[in-house]
């Protein structure tokens, strides 16, 4: 009876001891949630496929203070504005700006493999998303397997046989209050 006493006795003091913590964490989010300073976002770029040049969207999920999903929408490939168009409202970006980009094309196999990296601002949205303002860094890259053209030319201006992109970008953002 008094081992069975002791190990309700820990049991209880365990599961006392876990919702405290778990009450402080969950407190703790909420508190960070309602903070009005900066939070760390972060948007991810991914693209399997080409059917068509240039790409106009890419699609695209968003993770920290704000969870979303929907594309990323370039204004023009010359441009440097894009609007990620997500469930609950688009997100302006402006000023993007390359900052680095380095490709390699194997003529032999017509590989290229294409790094880029650069920083955006953020200023305004829509939606749920409206009064947003930050800034980041982005780093793409770009592994595709370009299509010979009529004389046998590795082009980069026909859709590529197969492609992936991945882009990870990240940095502060402001969200109303």
């Amino acid at each position: 009876m008094l081992r069975r006493h002791k190990t309700m006795a820990a049991a209880t003091t365990i599961a006392t001891a876990s919702a405290i913590v778990f009450s402080s964490l969950t407190l703790a989010s909420a508190n960070a949630a309602s903070e009005p300073g900066p939070r760390i976002q972060n948007f991810q770029l991914e693209l399997n496929s080409v059917t068509s040049l240039p790409v106009t969207q890419i699609p695209m999920i968003a993770y920290g203070p704000i969870t979303d999903y929907g594309t990323n929408v370039f204004l023009n490939p010359q441009d440097t504005r894009s609007v990620f168009r997500l469930q609950r409202g688009t997100i302006n970006l402006d000023d993007i700006d390359y900052q680095h980009s380095s490709q390699h094309i194997d003529p032999a196999t017509c590989l290229s493999m294409t790094t880029e990296s650069g920083v955006y601002s953020i200023n305004g949205g829509t939606g749920a998303y409206t009064g947003i303002r930050g800034n980041g860094t982005f780093h793409v890259q770009i592994i595709a397997i370009f299509t010979r053209d009529a004389h046998g030319v590795c082009s980069n201006s026909i859709p590529p046989q197969s492609i992936q992109l991945i882009d990870n970008s990240s940095g502060p953002v402001w969200l109303r209050p």
